[in-house]
């Protein structure tokens, strides 16, 4: 009778050791594609906030362009002799749009 338990407490091992590998190989996989989902999420961050640090650089000359313009012509205004006047003559409408340009 001994015997027989021995074997049959065996093969239950077995079996045993069989599921719990099943559920382990379950986990890895379900791990793995966790891994590869977070690393995928991860790389669109990374690139989403290459793609806004460019936007920004490129603002920013812009937004250093047009301040330039408007101090130019600030600057412009503040040095007519008749800045009081509503119309410009022919030659201060010309510097005015080579601020522009």
């Amino acid at each position: 009778m001994a015997p027989a338990l021995i074997v049959l407490g065996l093969i239950l091992g077995g079996y045993l050791k069989g599921y719990s590998d099943a559920d382990r190989s379950k986990e890895i996989d379900e791990l793995t594609r966790n891994l590869s989902t977070a690393q995928h999420m991860l790389d669109l961050e990374r690139s989403a906030r290459d793609a806004d640090a460019a936007a920004a650089a490129e603002q920013a000359k812009r937004l250093e362009a047009l301040t330039t313009k408007t101090t130019d012509l600030q600057e412009y205004a503040n040095a007519l002799e008749d800045a009081g006047r509503e119309c410009l003559a022919g030659a201060d409408t010309d510097r005015l749009r080579n601020l522009w340009n």
